[in-house]
């Protein structure tokens, strides 16, 4: 670390700067599903759903880059794209990005779209790729399924200047699709197959009403024998495309009704739902329905819908739905549908049912809310009215308007919830489309149907009632089945006082006015043939006014007068209702929501034929169904992790107070296992297993693990299991668990410091509670339980990226550490910037080697002078001659990321600023930690950092505060030590002369060690007294080092003292570890990130040399640098050489090396040795009181510490000799496990060659 050390190693190396991409190849391929997604034709979509993954393939007229991305909205904001282009020379890129707003889309982290191959010729650029449904990438990817997806495309006409520059796309769109249904295809038809076409006979759409719903009746021609209706498409006039939203078609075959139809035909049709539309059309049903988005249906082969003289359907009346929302003056349309018929009869005969809420006034969704309505279908009229043997659906179409956000269609029988029917979890108004079911559903007699419609109404201000209007609301499903019965609705609504009463508002009517109203809401409509034909005379003489009016459903409402309480006396219901401020009352809509849910509803069940429609059939509730058994109910949960590869095994969990409550989804239908483990491996771990057996039985026990062989049952069982299930391929349990349950003897305590969680899985259940089959899988991965997950913001467009990459370096495959250091220089800017946040650029392939990565800011005078000439070389091997000196200006450490961090994002209120003339760098350093522990060959590198930031300034600039043992050969842990303790200290004289009178406010921190570290905490210490520990962590793992965030910022004064503890283990090690950069040597150091900034950036100490050298017995040495604790390099002049000597082979630092080069002169039995000679020959440390005086010297006595402040330009390093800190620690609370009297789940930290560490009051415990 160049902030620490200067080493003297010589080393050469050349670097390899070559890339390259292949051309892809293309052979053809057959895709099931294509789509034109937009006007010109220009941007087809080919794509095939596989099991686990879906094939794409985009055909776009462009030549340079194209974008197809899946948005939540239909926007760009928070959608997950996928871009790429061909160059110029045939390469084929390929980027899965993600849009945190209307800009350019970043590249994802995590890449998992799968280039099969693109080409581009004089006119077209295509590209074929993969993309898993469900990706692992929850942060920048959409997950896909069976639910609408909206997707939106773009394309441009020229490539990327770079692979993060993107020039404006030239044009783009959206298209709502569903990607897992079959898609509609019109097939070849037979000879039997006639058509004919129903059309609205240019209607005049008003330019002052937004909906229009318009009737008109139809025959079907020169059917004397029963048909079957086979399939349909819509017949759409171009001009009326956005008006036409939806077409109902409808049977009319009311006993003795032909010759009343029969005169209608002629006649143009009405306004539907009106005083002008017939009665004997009020009792036409439902034969099938087209709502915009869909193309069409043709009928599975074994089922068709009966027409003709014996399938009694000869008159047909069509529902025309306009929409014209911009009031649009002159729009005639003549749009309608084209039917398929033949007289090749199918299997059965067909039929439609409707389920869902009455469309009534009564279906209420308050604004500003997210709202759930439901609609019932009485299993009475299911009982009544279906065969013994049921029915069978085949397809469906779910129905709401603007506010519908998720329909589902749920199923029960005998109490039990059966899997839904349909659901679309992301519901498109635009996009309705019918959906034919993968597996037919058998609805029985006595069956309930629930329709669940979730409504986002966040941005009306104004209550939403049901009715026909765009901008009212409905909730229904229209469902396709056989074998055809008279049934042909089934829906509910809340009655009048389940309303009233839910308000809360305690509103009260008469009981004439209650007659009144339910006369009108729960309507009985009987076939008046007199009114039909007064009726048609006036429409035959031209009496009759035909002039649209908007028809209100709510409007019923205002004649619901309130009489109790006084404040709402002589109001309407649709007054108090339009009133904004009850809605604020969140106690009125909780009411409310549950009354809606769960009082008493009005049913409806219609049969065809009838001449009777009742609106009200009886008074239900909400069926009492069982909760699926493969389904827990919605947890949004704080955390997740995919602990495998492979994305079998996610882990959830949200931290509570007393506990902490976990989910594991995992792909499998045997057993799954969760531990906690102080090593990472399966002996002494804390294990909670559990599975779902063939009968649905959930079973969770609380084991431990005293070898590798199958845990064992606690005596105590300390989890709790809150819900479980299993389906085909997965396995679900969910269950909570105390952080320290007191079972000191056989359970882990869980904290906020790292934890090592092991699992596994078997394909099998167990055989008995007692006899585990061996696991198929199994794995480890450091979490933190505690700690603010790392989470990508969404970007404003003011936010700007830079990324900082290493310049393909090449790993040497003779020794296993590499630092290697490059000089970068900030972007351009004209005006002061803050760094937001970063995130680590790791390239997959190197995961294992790139350990560490810091960015120093680098200060000296004529900094242009001396860094612009190093921008364009390759770097150079840190700490040693081949180093340029003026890399030691480089000290003060801007970001700190290492192997298991995520990045970073800092305060709202805190930035780094950037420019030497704004109180940052302009020239930075990158030091990069490589690993290489196997001493693989070819290792190439070019990972990085990610840098966020903007010129919209926070309000504090914030810096770093590194502090810790310096990094030196004076850093001795001795050999076969369980716990050795280094401290080290920042003391208060060095804080009271650089920190502000009102100190610092410190609001994250990264602790760093090696391998040997096993327990890392930072004490902070005021006029004498303990505070609350700063950082720890009890359980340091090397490969897992996480920054950080604080729950509460803590404030740092001037004179405060900070001791930093770090506690090894070298238990397995035969000679002594030094401090240094190589993975085996040892460091001890804390990044702490703050603000306002200061020029204070480092805080280091060491035990004096002196005392080194008199813990193993030697009086005296000889060396020419005798003082120097580090090995300084030779100052170059201040141009430095701009060509310098690259040739020298890389070669291994160590700082123990310098103890070579210190003769002993004293004792005599010595001389002639080298302190290298003592410290690392094995006998010296069989005496045990060498190893208690490194203990002493490391934690007493006087120790040299260096504070460090960057002074105008260059950094300034102050040096002095400080006694070790005594203090008062800080008094204990006892825990909740010592007053249960428990015998001990926690433990001290004082290791044992350290006695009077538990017995000095001038030393305390992290408690």
């Amino acid at each position: 670390m160049t902030a620490l050390v200067r080493a003297a190693v010589l080393l050469a190396l050349a670097i390899s700067n070559t890339r390259g991409q292949a051309t892809q190849d293309l052979p053809p391929a057959q895709h099931s599903h294509r789509v034109v997604l937009d006007q010109d034709n220009a941007y087809v979509m080919l794509w095939t759903p596989r099991q686990d993954a879906i094939e794409i393939e985009v055909q776009v007229k462009a030549k340079g880059y194209v974008g197809l991305g899946f948005s939540l909205t239909g926007g760009m904001k928070g959608a997950d794209i996928v871009l790429g282009w061909v160059d110029d020379a045939g390469r084929v890129f390929l980027h899965d990005r993600y849009a945190a707003g209307n800009w350019a889309p970043a590249v994802d982290e995590s890449q998992d779209v799968t280039l099969l191959g693109g080409y581009q010729n004089d006119t077209h650029t295509v590209l074929r790729f993969s993309r898993p449904w469900i990706t692992l990438d929850t942060d920048s990817d959409y997950m896909l399924g069976d639910d609408t997806v909206r997707v939106i495309w773009a394309y441009s006409n020229s490539d990327p200047t770079s692979e993060t520059e993107l020039n404006y796309h030239d044009k783009r769109g959206t298209k709502s699709l569903y990607l897992q249904s079959p898609q509609f295809e019109l097939p070849p038809l037979g000879p039997d197959v006639k058509s004919v076409e129903f059309l609205s006979r240019n209607i005049t759409i008003p330019s002052d009403m937004d909906t229009l719903y318009w009737c008109q009746l139809f025959k079907i021609p020169n059917v004397t024998t029963k048909h079957h209706v086979i399939g349909y498409v819509p017949v759409l006039q171009q001009e009326s495309l956005e008006h036409v939203h939806h077409i109902v078609m409808y049977v009319c075959d009311l006993k003795d009704g032909h010759d009343q139809y029969e005169r209608w035909l002629e006649w143009e049709g009405t306004q539907c739902h009106t005083g002008n539309m017939p009665p004997s059309w009020k009792f036409c049903s439902p034969i099938f329905a087209w709502a915009v988005g869909g193309e069409g249906e043709m009928f599975p082969e074994h089922v068709g819908f009966p027409i003709g003289e014996q399938g009694k359907a000869t008159y047909f009346m069509m529902e025309m739905h306009y929409d014209n929302p911009n009031f649009r003056e002159g729009v005639v349309d003549s749009s309608g549908v084209r039917f398929f018929y033949t007289d090749k009869l199918r299997e059965h005969d067909a039929g439609t049912i409707v389920f869902g809420h009455n469309v009534s006034p009564l279906h209420i969704i308050p604004p500003v809310q997210r709202w759930q309505s439901s609609g019932y279908c009485d299993p009475q009229c299911t009982s009544q009215n279906l065969p013994a043997e049921g029915v069978k659906i085949f397809q469906g179409l779910l129905h709401s308007h603007l506010l519908g956000d998720n329909l589902i269609l749920r199923h029960g029988r005998n109490g039990q919830e059966l899997p839904p029917i349909m659901k679309d979890m992301h519901y498109d108004f635009d996009y309705q489309n019918t959906r034919i079911l993968k597996e037919e559903v058998t609805i029985l007699p006595g069956d309930s149907l629930v329709m669940d419609c979730g409504y986002n109404a966040s941005q009306r201000t104004s209550a939403t009632y049901g009715g026909f209007g765009t901008n009212e609301e409905m909730c229904l499903t229209f469902l396709s089945y056989y074998p055809r019965t008279d049934l042909f609705l089934c829906t509910s609504h809340p009655e009048l006082d389940t309303i009233l009463g839910g308000l809360g508002l305690g509103l009260e009517i008469s009981a004439d006015n209650r007659d009144e109203v339910n006369k009108m809401l729960n309507y009985k409509i009987e076939m008046n043939w007199e009114a039909e034909n007064k009726l048609f005379e006036k429409v035959k003489s031209g009496n009759l006014s035909s002039e649209p009016s908007p028809l209100i459903m709510s409007h019923i409402l205002k004649a619901i007068n309130i009489t109790a309480p006084q404040k709402y006396f002589n109001r309407s219901l649709y007054s108090v209702l339009q009133d904004r401020a009850i809605w604020m009352d969140e106690g009125v809509t909780s009411s409310l929501q549950k009354a809606v849910l769960e009082g008493k509803h009005t049913s409806a069940c219609h049969l065809h034929g009838q001449d009777l429609l009742l609106g009200k059939g009886g008074t239900i509730t909400a069926p009492d169904l069982q909760p699926l058994q493969e389904s827990l109910p919605e947890v949004t949960f704080m955390h997740s992790v995919v602990l495998d590869q492979q994305g079998s095994y996610v882990l959830l969990w949200t931290p509570r107070k007393e506990d902490v409550v976990f989910e594991v989804q995992v792909g499998t239908t045997g057993y799954v296992g969760l531990g906690f483990s102080p090593t990472g491996g399966m002996k002494g771990a804390d294990i909670i297993l559990g599975w779902v057996d063939t009968s649905g039985e959930v079973f969770l026990h609380d084991r431990h693990a005293e070898g590798n062989s199958a845990p064992m049952l606690d005596q105590s069982q300390d989890v709790k299991l809150l819900g479980g299930y299993q389906n085909d391929t997965h396995t679900v349990l969910r269950f909570s668990r105390p952080w320290d349950t007191c079972d000191g003897e056989q359970d882990y305590v869980l904290s906020d410091d790292t934890v090592r969680v092991i699992w596994s899985y078997s394909n099998r259940d167990p055989t008995s509670e007692t006899n585990l089959h061996y696991h198929d899988r199994r794995g480890t991965k450091s979490l933190f339980l505690q700690s603010p997950q790392f989470e990508m913001p969404e970007m404003g467009p003011d936010v700007k990226t830079w990324e900082f990459l290493s310049p393909n370096v090449s790993l040497p495959n003779d020794f296993d550490t590499l630092y290697w250091c490059k000089i970068y220089k900030m972007p351009p800017t004209t005006t002061k910037h803050h760094i937001i946040g970063f995130v680590p650029v790791v390239e997959e392939k190197n995961a294992e080697h790139v350990h560490h990565i810091l960015f120093y800011e680098c200060h000296a005078p004529d900094s242009d002078t001396l860094f612009e000439q190093h921008l364009e070389e390759q770097g150079a091997q840190c700490h040693t001659p081949n180093m340029p000196s003026s890399f030691n200006h480089c000290q003060s450490v801007l970001i700190a990321w290492a192997i298991g961090g995520q990045g970073e994002m800092y305060p709202e209120h805190a930035g780094f600023p950037i420019g030497e003339q704004h109180g940052g760098a302009t020239y930075f350093m990158m030091e990069t930690h490589y690993d290489n522990p196997n001493l693989r060959q070819g290792v190439v590198d070019s990972s990085g950092i990610k840098i966020f930031y903007t010129e919209k300034l926070r309000q504090h600039d914030a810096g770093i505060l590194m502090i810790g043992h310096q990094v030196s050969f004076t850093h001795i842990i001795p050999p076969r030590q369980e716990s050795f303790l280094t401290g080290t200290f920042c003391d208060g004289s060095c804080t009271g002369q650089t920190l502000p009178e009102e100190g610092v406010r410190v609001f994250q921190g990264i602790l760093h060690s090696h391998l040997l570290g096993t327990s890392l905490l930072v004490r902070q210490v005021r006029a004498g007294q303990e505070l609350p520990m700063l950082l720890k962590d009890l359980k340091y793992d090397f490969n897992y080092q996480s920054t950080r965030v604080f729950k509460e910022e803590v404030t740092l004064l001037p004179g405060d003292t900070l001791i930093t503890e770090c506690y090894y283990n070298s238990s397995q090690r035969t000679k002594p570890t030094s401090g240094g950069l190589s993975t085996k040597d040892e460091m001890c150091l804390a990044f702490f990130s703050y603000y306002p900034r200061t020029s204070f950036f480092s805080c280091l100490s060491e035990p004096k040399f002196d005392g080194i050298i008199a813990a193993v017995g030697v009086t005296d040495v000889a060396h020419d640098r005798m003082g120097k604790t580090t090995i300084e390099q030779p100052e170059e002049n201040m141009t430095e050489r701009k060509e310098r000597d690259m040739t020298q082979e890389l070669k291994e630092t160590k700082f123990s090396d310098f103890y070579h080069t210190l003769k002993i002169t004293a004792p005599e039995e010595y001389q002639n040795l080298t302190m290298h000679d003592i410290l690392y020959n094995e006998a010296t440390w069989q005496d045990p009181m060498v190893a208690d005086s490194f203990q002493r010297l490391a934690t007493s006595g006087i120790h040299n510490v260096i504070c460090s402040t960057n002074g105008q330009n260059a950094g300034v390093e102050i040096s002095k000799q400080v006694p070790y800190p005594s203090y008062k620690s800080r008094r204990h609370r006892p825990d909740r496990c010592s007053q249960l009297g428990d015998k001990g789940s926690s433990s001290g930290l004082c290791p044992p060659a350290f006695p009077f560490c538990k017995n000095t009051k001038t030393r305390g415990t992290f408690f």
